[in-house]
């Protein structure tokens, strides 16, 4: 009568394919989460400017329609929104007066823009030299009346 081997182990050769399989499987999840990190911050910045661009437009709408020319210009608005002491966007806002040569209606176009980090004299791009969103600016348009 002939003796059969319990062979209850792993081969070499399993154990191998099993590592392999995993670290497939763990390189994939962290390329998702790399990428979900990058995606969520790009929205954050947008989200961001935004409601940067829509506080420049409610500025405006608490101006008389007569002085809303005067004081509706803003060139070059810097805002430091994390506190971190380096301004983070720019916000410029354009009246214009007349708009279809209507003297009831202004329009309003707000811009708002990343700011790069400056290092040595020289403005770089956030992230890698991709956009951080879209074209790097969020612009809003409104029309203003005076009709009530």
């Amino acid at each position: 009568m002939a003796k059969t081997k319990n062979n209850r182990g792993l081969t070499l050769i399993e154990v191998v394919i099993s590592v392999a399989i995993v670290g497939v499987v763990m390189g994939a999840l962290i390329a998702v989460m790399s990428q979900s990190s990058v995606f969520s911050k790009r929205i954050d910045m947008a989200y961001t400017a935004s409601c940067l661009a829509q506080s420049g437009i409610d500025q405006l709408r608490r101006f008389d329609f007569d002085q809303l020319l005067s004081a509706g210009a803003e060139d070059d608005f810097r805002v430091d929104v994390d506190g971190d002491g380096l301004d983070d966007f720019s916000r410029t806002m354009e009246v214009t007066a007349n708009y279809d040569n209507n003297s009831h209606l202004a329009k309003v176009k707000v811009t708002v823009k990343k700011v790069g980090i400056t290092l040595g004299g020289t403005v770089t791009r956030v992230g890698r030299g991709a956009p951080v969103f879209g074209e790097e600016k969020i612009v809003m348009e409104t029309l203003i009346s005076d009709v009530a």
